[in-house]
């Protein structure tokens, strides 16, 4: 399999993104996302900082630690890592062979077809239960409720400072932003967010619910 040439058929935006190709997907290779015990990181800056530090540390505290930030650097795989080792182009191919045939299933009968960051973020939980990692740490692609990383159920949300960024699609107001990244937060599930007296209220009440 050429892994540049299939990636470079998928679309990486939708104006009205949904979770639903990433529900069904997952449900397909039995829900790996579900066995994983992620640290899940939204916000505007300093994603990739605290991204860095919280997997370093639970390295150095002798886990298992997949991560995968976005956008990468280079290619695909330099945003997926386990204990700071990429994944290969060769761990890549074994899994989206099976995966491929589950996404082209999926675009015969969907009228919105899957995106790239849909078969990557696919990818990558598949690739982190299959290596048995001890904690995930989860980088947000754009937003937080609707971002394709956002069907987990985290041990704990993290969100860092909120600023205006992708307005067209999380919102005009810095609240509305908020609101949008606020949505990794989960029932029974720690937060740890950044005091800002502007937001701090959208914040608490997403926790409160």
């Amino acid at each position: 399999m050429d892994i540049e040439e299939y990636l470079a058929n998928f679309d990486k935006f939708t104006k009205d993104p949904t979770l639903e190709a990433m529900e069904y997907l997952m449900e397909k290779f039995d829900n790996p996302h579900k066995k994983l015990k992620c640290i899940h990181v939204a916000g505007t800056n300093g994603k990739g900082s605290v991204c860095e530090m919280l997997n370093n540390c639970l390295i150095k505290a002798g886990y298992k630690v997949g991560k995968f930030i976005s956008p990468h650097l280079i290619t695909f795989n330099d945003g997926i890592s386990i204990n700071n080792v990429q994944i290969t182009d060769a761990e890549v191919e074994e899994i989206l062979l099976p995966l491929s045939n589950v996404i082209e299933e999926y675009n015969k009968t969907h009228e919105i077809p899957v995106k790239w960051f849909e078969v990557i973020t696919s990818l990558v939980f598949i690739y982190f239960y299959k290596k048995q990692c001890d904690f995930v740490v989860l980088e947000t692609g754009l937003g937080g409720t609707l971002d394709c990383t956002n069907i987990v159920e985290p041990l704990i949300s993290v969100i860092t400072k909120i600023g205006y960024d992708h307005m067209d699609i999380l919102g005009d107001t810095i609240q509305e932003i908020a609101s949008q990244k606020a949505g990794i937060i989960k029932p029974n599930s720690e937060t740890v967010f950044v005091n800002e007296p502007e937001v701090n209220k959208v914040i608490e009440a997403k926790c409160n619910i």
